[in-house]
């Protein structure tokens, strides 16, 4: 057993607000083991706040047997019995604790609110997620028809579309495309999750949907960004695949100021997800953990391929947006007939203004990012050394 574990058990017990706890955690699923599990576990079964905080470690090392224990623990005839324990829905999925199948069909499915005071948002959340580990083959007309009574509805179960592969309908892949395109985008997260999990024919309209505007893909008010990564990995796209679909799209000169710099936008939001791994402690049985190798993304992002090639993101920024645009100002289009010269050259000059404004806010998240990922590459590359040195 690590020594972390011990230190995270202090914690645990005495400090729950200290910030290392989270580095313990993270330290013990990627070092850790069973043994570090069975020391921790009967503590959670104590205090449904111990296990919120172990509950990667529960995740990463924990066995069919622990879902049972915390089921019988923490339900009541298939119900939740205290606030706050939406993570044991996922838990018993991922754990294969088939009994748990009705539970979570029930917390999935919303609508079955009564005074029931746990039936939350997180629960329907958390139920998607624990039931895409488990056998649905009881529930898959049920899931199917449901899916498909969406039709020409902009809100909607955000979460059921996210089971279209626990179905055998053929038809629900191209179904699920264009609901989300006509959807309310408070309404993606489960069709994007959804449309990720069929595997190659899932990939064909997963690239249609990436760079997509219309998706609002950047939208940080709905959480979709988190869905985003976890499709991509779920997918293994690499940072080279993304950037290249990336460029592809800035460099085609038909496309708009609009469209150009929300395709920037949605790049931005590709490598912060990547970055600060934006859909960790979703686990989803036979999905492998998506490894980033941050100093090869750092090159390719952030560093010239080669002398004078001037095609780091930064440089692609001031190629097509700022001097395409901003600079020549071609994107102006007149929203009324002028009086005079001035008028309008003072209308082009508000206009380039707010460019400016809104072009300088993407130019400073890059240089951030920039930042950020030169730390880790710094860091990652010393570390490499010292390897090679012993």
């Amino acid at each position: 057993m690590l020594k972390a574990t011990k230190k995270l058990h202090e914690l645990l017990i005495l400090d729950k607000s200290n910030y290392k706890i989270e580095f313990y955690v993270d330290f013990i699923v990627e070092k850790g083991s069973k043994k570090d599990l069975d020391f921790l576990f009967p503590y959670a079964l104590k205090e449904i706040e111990y296990f919120n905080y172990i509950f990667s470690i529960i995740m990463t090392f924990g066995e069919e047997y622990h879902a049972k224990k915390l089921y019988e623990n923490y339900t009541e005839n298939d119900r939740l019995k205290y606030e706050n324990s939406e993570l044991l829905l996922h838990c018993f999925g991922y754990l294969g604790y088939q009994k748990s199948i009705g539970m979570l069909m029930y917390y999935l499915d919303g609508s079955n609110s009564g005074n029931d005071e746990y039936l939350t948002y997180d629960a329907m959340v958390k139920s998607a997620f624990g039931l895409l580990s488990l056998d649905c083959s009881e529930y898959k007309k049920e899931i199917e028809d449901k899916i498909f009574s969406y039709k020409g509805k902009g809100i909607f179960n955000e979460f059921m579309p996210a089971l279209a592969c626990k179905t055998d309908n053929k038809d629900i892949l191209g179904f699920l495309y264009e609901l989300g395109s006509e959807a309310s985008t408070d309404c993606l997260n489960g069709i994007v999750l959804g449309i990720s999990l069929f595997g190659k024919k899932g990939k064909e309209f997963f690239d249609k949907i990436i760079f997509n505007p219309s998706w609002e893909i950047a939208d940080g008010g709905t959480g979709i960004a988190r869905y985003l990564h976890l499709a991509l990995k779920i997918q293994n796209y690499s940072i080279v695949e993304i950037l290249d679909m990336f460029k592809v799209i800035i460099s085609n000169e038909k496309n708009d100021f609009n469209t150009i710099s929300e395709v920037f936008e949605i790049m931005i939001t590709v490598l912060e997800s990547f970055i600060y791994n934006y859909s960790k402690q979703i686990f989803i049985k036979g999905i492998k953990e998506y490894k980033i190798d941050y100093i090869d993304m750092y090159k390719t992002i952030f560093m010239e391929s080669g002398v004078d090639a001037e095609d780091s993101i930064t440089d692609l920024y001031y190629k097509y947006l700022k001097e395409r645009f901003e600079d020549k100002a071609i994107h102006y289009k007149p929203q009324k007939d002028y009086s005079s010269t001035i008028e309008r050259e003072k209308d082009e000059e508000e206009a380039r203004e707010l460019m400016r404004d809104y072009n300088q806010g993407i130019l400073e998240t890059l240089w951030h990012l920039d930042d950020v990922l030169s730390q880790k590459f710094k860091y990652l590359t010393k570390k490499s050394i010292k390897k090679e040195e012993k």
